[in-house]
C-alpha cells in the first residue's frame, strides 16, 4: 500500500544501504515538503552534512542530493524514491540512486522515526 501522507516535519534513519552509500544507520534524514516541493537535511554517521530537493507525485520523489562527507569530500547525485506505508508501521522511502561525482548506484531505505 502506497500513501499520500506529506513528509513535512518528520525524521527519517536509514534502516539498510548498499556496499557503496555513505550514509548509515547514524544518519538522519528532516524532510520539509510544500506544494510538492521535498526537501530534507541530513547528518550523522559519515555525513558531515547533506542536502536534497526534489519533486513528489503521489508516493514517488525525484530529487538530487549533495553531501559532505567526514573526510571533507563534496559528493552528489540523484534519486528516485517510492513511500511505502502499512498499516501499523512507520513510513519508508525506498531511494534508489546514483552517484555523478563518483562511480557507483544502489539502494538504501529509510524509515520514518520519532524526531
Amino acid at each position: 500500500m502506497t500513501t499520500g501522507s506529506p513528509l513535512n516535519a518528520r525524521t527519517f534513519a536509514v534502516i539498510q544501504t548498499s556496499p557503496g552509500s555513505v550514509v548509515n544507520t547514524r544518519t538522519r534524514f528532516r524532510f520539509r515538503e510544500e506544494s510538492g516541493v521535498v526537501s530534507a537535511s541530513y547528518k550523522g554517521g559519515r555525513i558531515r552534512e547533506g542536502a536534497l530537493v526534489g519533486i513528489r507525485r503521489g508516493e514517488r520523489l525525484e530529487f538530487r542530493y549533495a553531501q559532505v562527507d567526514d573526510a571533507g569530500r563534496l559528493d552528489g547525485g540523484c534519486s528516485s524514491c517510492v513511500i511505502e506505508e502499512e498499516p501499523g508501521s512507520p513510513i519508508r522511502c525506498v531511494e534508489r540512486y546514483e552517484w555523478d561525482s563518483r562511480e557507483g548506484h544502489g539502494v538504501n531505505i529509510l524509515e520514518e522515526i520519532a524526531p
